[in-house]
């Protein structure tokens, strides 16, 4: 029986991962929300709880796709 790979939400660390990348992380993390924050309602907006939900889906998001980023190249485009 064949051993099952990472789920898709699953990191996994790369050999090409680095402590340098956070930076960068971090600015991918602020795009996203900048985007967020002019798609999303006034409503949704003023809504502390559905505001730190929305930080929370995007930090998510980006550790994910770092993690499954082939390369440096590819994760910083």
């Amino acid at each position: 029986m064949q051993k099952p790979g990472p789920r898709p939400y699953e990191c996994v660390r790369r050999a090409w991962h680095s402590e340098t990348h956070q930076l960068i992380r971090g600015s991918m993390v602020q795009q996203i929300l900048r985007l967020a924050i002019q798609t999303h309602s006034s409503a949704t907006k003023k809504n502390k709880e559905r505001r730190v939900k929305i930080l929370i889906v995007i930090v998510k998001a980006e550790e994910i796709m770092y993690s499954k980023a082939n390369s440096e190249v590819i994760f910083c485009s």
